[in-house]
């Protein structure tokens, strides 16, 4: 016996009434990758979604750290329609 262990967290979001229903449906899931492994295709689909995701990140958290730029370093709120216009004039 060895003092290694692994563990593993799913976290997803779902309305409260579906997550009995979607718990086992990924539990399901789980259980047959245990058995049955995970063929190639579905690893790549998997690491083509995470890369999708991480990409979506990026360019989410871009957008708000250029508002916080502009505001601390030219006082514009670009939240402000009338700033984000102005904004894209100058």
């Amino acid at each position: 016996m060895t003092d290694e262990s692994t563990s593993l967290v799913l976290h997803f979001d779902c309305k409260p009434e579906r997550s009995k229903e979607l718990y086992a449906i990924v539990e399901s899931q789980m259980r047959m990758f245990a058995e049955n492994s995970i063929s190639d295709m579905e690893f790549d689909k998997a690491t083509k979604s995470m890369t999708k995701k991480m990409e979506e990140y990026i360019t989410h958290s871009s957008y708000y750290i250029r508002l916080i730029q502009c505001y601390l370093l030219k006082g514009k709120d670009l939240t402000k329609k009338k700033n984000r216009d102005d904004h894209l004039v100058t």
